[in-house]
């Protein structure tokens, strides 16, 4: 079986079963917001109106990254201090390097039955080995 990989830019983030049916099987990573995956994003999802946040388009993306800035504001000093802390953003989860970078870690989705279904790191296809030969034109 061949594991296909995809853009999270084909998946829009809103259920069309028949839109959707012909990404069956393709895995993604996306933000736990526009996923509603998670309990802090389904918590705040459930608060903010729909119109508000734009559901299923590029400024939805941008409202949760809005959110996951003011959440750093409060919290970046400690993490800083200590980086094997990360912060549950709602664009993923998000760690302060030593360098002061902010590196953001995906969720992982498939599609089944037209919906993304959350997969836990250990489910995660492993691609194959690659066997990689010098050759020498002598």
């Amino acid at each position: 079986d061949l594991v296909v990989y995809s853009l999270n830019s084909n998946y829009t983030g809103t259920n069309d079963p028949i839109k959707d049916l012909d990404l069956e099987g393709i895995v993604f990573g996306d933000m736990p917001w526009v996923l509603n995956h998670g309990g802090s994003a389904q918590a705040l999802r459930n608060r903010v109106p729909q119109q508000q946040s734009r559901r299923g388009t590029v400024l939805d993306r941008l409202f949760a990254l809005g959110m996951d800035a003011y959440g750093l504001m409060h919290n970046i000093g400690e993490m800083e201090r200590h980086p094997d802390l990360s912060y549950p953003g709602m664009t993923g989860d998000l760690t302060v390097t030593t360098t002061g970078r902010i590196q953001r870690r995906l969720e992982w989705f498939r599609i089944q039955r037209a919906k993304p279904v959350h997969l836990r790191l250990a489910t995660l296809p492993t691609p194959p080995r690659l066997s990689l030969k010098s050759y020498s034109s002598d």
